[in-house]
This record gives C-alpha cells, sequence and structure tokens, in this order.
C-alpha cells in the first residue's frame, strides 16, 4: 500500500513538472487546452441557458435569410415571367351628376405576389409619355402601352425592365411576404423616383428613395435617405407603418410621407423624419419638415393652383382620416396630432360595438399604451389640426388625387377621389371602394359618390392628356380605368 502511494506520488509530481515543461517551452498551450475542453463541453454537456439559445437561434435564422435571398435573387427581372394583362369581363357603369362613367380592369398576370394575406400583387403605378409603368413592391418593374388600356384591347403586352435594386437590398423580407418593399413610386420628365424600406444598419430600418434615370436598365442610386433609422427590436415596431408616398411639390422640390414604425412619439419630435411628411430638393436633396403628428400616411398629393396637400392617414383601430394642409411652409409647420389626438383607439385596449346599428368605439384606458399615447377624440382642442374627414372603424384609407373640370364638371367645387383596402365590405364599414369627393371654397367635403368595387385600391393616378384614372388593385392583382363614356 506504501509504495503504491509513493508511486502515485512520483507520478503526481512527474505530470506537474511536464506540464510546467509545457507552459514554459508552449505559452499558447493553455489556451488549446481551455478550447479544446469547452469544444468536447459543447459537444457531449452543452449549455441550454435561454442566452445561449437566443444565440444559436439567431445564428441559424441569419444564415436562413442569407441563403434565401441568395437563392432568390437570380430570378428577379427574368423572362419565366407572363407579361400578358387580360382584360376582365366584368365591367361597371356609374352616374355621378348626371355624367355616364365606365369601369373596367385588367389581370396582370405578373402580379403574383403575396405579400399580405389576402393581398395578392401590390404594385404602384405611374405615367410616362405613352407608357404606364407599374412596379410590383418586391422590386419588379414593368411598363405597358397607356393606349391599349385606353383603347380596351383584350390583351395587353407588358415589358419588364433589368435594374440594379438588389444592390440596395440585402435582406430577404423585402422580397418575401411581410410588411418590407417598395412603398411608392413618382415619375418626373425621365427620371423615376423609388421610395422602399431601407436597412440602413444591422437590423435597422428606414423609408428612403432611389432615384433612376428611365432607360433600358435602370440603374438606381440613393437620392434619399435619413441618417437616423429605427431598431427592428424595438417594441411595437411595425413596418407596415413606413409611409413612403411621393408627389410633386412646389419650388422644384417633391413631398415625402414617413411613418413612425409604431415609435409613435416621434411623430411629434422636431428634427426627426419619423412620422413626417417632408420636403426634399431635388437638386440639393435637402430635407425640410412640412407638417408633423403622423402616424402612417398612405395617400399624398399637392395642388399647385391652390397650394395646398391633401394626405390620408392609416389610424390605429379606427381613426382612418383626411387631412388639408393650407399653404404649407417649412416655416409653419402643420401638427395633424398622432399620438396624442386620434379617433381611433389603441389595438388590444379598444373594440367596436354594435349599438343602435351603428358601430362604437369602447376604449380601456387602463392599458399603458394610453399614458404616453392618449388619443384625444379632439384635435383642435389640443392645438392640432382636424381632418377634414375621418373613418371610425377604419377603411384603409389609400392615394389620393385630385381630377380637373373636364373629367368630372361641377361648376364650382373641386373633386377629389380616394381609394380603400379594407377587407371586408359591409354596411358599417364602407370599404374597397373609390370615393368621389367634392370640396367647396369654404373647404367643406361632401361625398359625391362611392362606388364599391371589391379590390383593394392601392394606387391612383390621373391622366389629364385622356382624361382618365388609373388604379392599381390587390385583391387580384389588376390595373383599373376610371373614365367618362363618351356619347
Amino acid at each position: 500500500m506504501l509504495k503504491i502511494k509513493r508511486y502515485q506520488s512520483i507520478s503526481l509530481s512527474l505530470l506537474v513538472l511536464a506540464i510546467l515543461f509545457i507552459f514554459v517551452a508552449e505559452p499558447k498551450f493553455p489556451k488549446k487546452i481551455y478550447r479544446f475542453s469547452k469544444s468536447l463541453f459543447n459537444e457531449y454537456a452543452p449549455s441550454y441557458s435561454q442566452n445561449a439559445l437566443d444565440s444559436v437561434i439567431q445564428d441559424k435564422v441569419e444564415i436562413n435569410k442569407r441563403e434565401a435571398l441568395d437563392a432568390f435573387l437570380p430570378h428577379i427581372n427574368k423572362e419565366m415571367l407572363d407579361l400578358t394583362l387580360i382584360k376582365q369581363p366584368a365591367e361597371e357603369f356609374v352616374r355621378i351628376k348626371g355624367q355616364e362613367f365606365e369601369i373596367y380592369k385588367y389581370r396582370a398576370n405578373f402580379l403574383n405576389l403575396v405579400k399580405r394575406v389576402p393581398e395578392k400583387g401590390p404594385a404602384y403605378i405611374g405615367i410616362q409619355d405613352n407608357n404606364l409603368f407599374i412596379v410590383q413592391e418586391n422590386g419588379l418593374f414593368f411598363k405597358a402601352p397607356k393606349d391599349d388600356f385606353l383603347s380596351k384591347k383584350h390583351i395587353i403586352n407588358a415589358k419588364v425592365y433589368d435594374s440594379n435594386i438588389t444592390n440596395f437590398v440585402n435582406y430577404f423580407e423585402f422580397f418575401a411576404p411581410g410588411q418590407f418593399g417598395i412603398k411608392d413610386i413618382l415619375i418626373i420628365k425621365n427620371k423615376i423616383y423609388v421610395s422602399y424600406i431601407r436597412e440602413r444598419k444591422p437590423g435597422c430600418f428606414n423609408t428612403s428613395i432611389l432615384e433612376s434615370n428611365i432607360e433600358e436598365k435602370l440603374e438606381f442610386s440613393i437620392f434619399f435617405s435619413p441618417l437616423k433609422c429605427i431598431k427592428e427590436e424595438m417594441q411595437g415596431f411595425n413596418a407596415h407603418q413606413s409611409g413612403g408616398r411621393l408627389a410633386i411639390f412646389k419650388e422644384n422640390k417633391i413631398l415625402f410621407s414617413v411613418g413612425e414604425y409604431r415609435s409613435r412619439l416621434l411623430a411629434q419630435e422636431l428634427g426627426n423624419p419619423f412620422g413626417k411628411i417632408l420636403s426634399i430638393d431635388l437638386n440639393s436633396n435637402q430635407m425640410q419638415e412640412i407638417s408633423i403628428g403622423h402616424r402612417n400616411p398612405q395617400g399624398l398629393y399637392y395642388s399647385e393652383k391652390y397650394n395646398d396637400i391633401f394626405s390620408t392617414e392609416h389610424g390605429p383601430n379606427g381613426g382612418d382620416e383626411l387631412n388639408h394642409n393650407l399653404s404649407p411652409n417649412s416655416k409653419n409647420i402643420k401638427n395633424f396630432g398622432w399620438p396624442i389626438a386620434s379617433y381611433g383607439g389603441h389595438y388590444g385596449g379598444s373594440q367596436y360595438e354594435l349599438i343602435n346599428e351603428k358601430l362604437e368605439l369602447k376604449e380601456n384606458r387602463e392599458i399603458k399604451d394610453y399614458e404616453s399615447a392618449p388619443l384625444h377624440k379632439n384635435h383642435e382642442q389640443y392645438d392640432f389640426i382636424e381632418p377634414l374627414l375621418y373613418f371610425s372603424p377604419s377603411v384603409g384609407i389609400s392615394q389620393i388625387i385630385e381630377v380637373d373640370k373636364n373629367f368630372l364638371k361641377f361648376h364650382k367645387d373641386r373633386t377629389l377621389i380616394f381609394g380603400t383596402m379594407g377587407y371586408a365590405t359591409s354596411s358599417f364599414i364602407p370599404s374597397l371602394s373609390l370615393f368621389v369627393m367634392s370640396l367647396n371654397s369654404n373647404n367643406n367635403l361632401s361625398t359625391e359618390k362611392q362606388i364599391a368595387l371589391n379590390e383593394r385600391i392601392r394606387d391612383l393616378i390621373f391622366d389629364t392628356d385622356s382624361q382618365s384614372v388609373f388604379f392599381s388593385g390587390d385583391s387580384n392583382g389588376v390595373i383599373g380605368i376610371f373614365k367618362e363614356i363618351k356619347k
């Protein structure tokens, strides 16, 4: 027994001497031993702490996203698409103040993206010369002859553009179903401007603008991109509230709406682009704030003749607005109240109840959201501008345009048209429609006609040459035409 202990003591001493020799001869050896031990431990006795699991899951998600994007990119703008638009047999006939109008649609076989169920083929439109541009939210650009639509040609052949837009988008969600993507287009002479959700830094997003000359290939560059962005990890982050509307403005500028991505308080913060309508100088790219207190402006129009801005706004649970900015000026920034005032309620803290055949909003003001965003049911009382019109419940209000007196021959009033994108139609929720409105000299608004189309109207444009309204619908991926019947 004594001999055994003596042998153990000698063996231990030799082991210690060997380790000391290795430490002196190879200083990096302890690190190698540590890494080897850690590898064995992770392989045979892994740690399952929440942080470790979150890290592993996040790594896998990022790898999968990158692989999915790499697999998708080669298929963008390829000639495998069906580039036809087929005229649909059903037509609508509408009478407005004694005038007869027709509405007909084309199914665009290349607008197949299901971005958000039940949306199909969400797209934005613009006109240059005799071409109608059609741009799907996932970065595909098309054009088709405008006259083919006006002459009711049965089959219209479109052309797909090649572009370098993927140079500016390095995240898969832009192309896939979800909240991200292109948010509007604007064509000025031979240039196209495209607003989109940009990943400014990893996991941090804003709404930015690209520009390109209209040529055989669209070679985009960054026109405007705020330095600030909102992190996806922020509580309540919602890219659906990104705004992104573009409109021609005065003094060689354009208007640009930016949503607040559900960081509500930013809408009241001057010097921060979120929750604002901005003007951007086309030469200097300089930004100025025109109005604040916006949640998610989805329609935007400027009248050079009257020097005023109309904007439409998605409310929360209810409270969609049509707003009017008279004599807009960066030296007199208007405030439209969000999130202090709104005719809607917070999700999770409000619901509509049917009372006396009318849906009324009931709010639980004990929830935390109302502490910082009280949503008062009056704007003027808190020194904000009241909307010209609001909807409660929401209708998913979208783009707004003004048509001239040659289209709707009102003798005195101005005529506005806007669309809605609600998910259902009923006697209580007047959605999936075109609204034709008149505005008198006292800025009083009244409805001339609501035209139910069973189609989510995303974009509208008025073509003065043909006196026609073109619209895109993303219930079925269609392009529609609304024009007077000539006798």
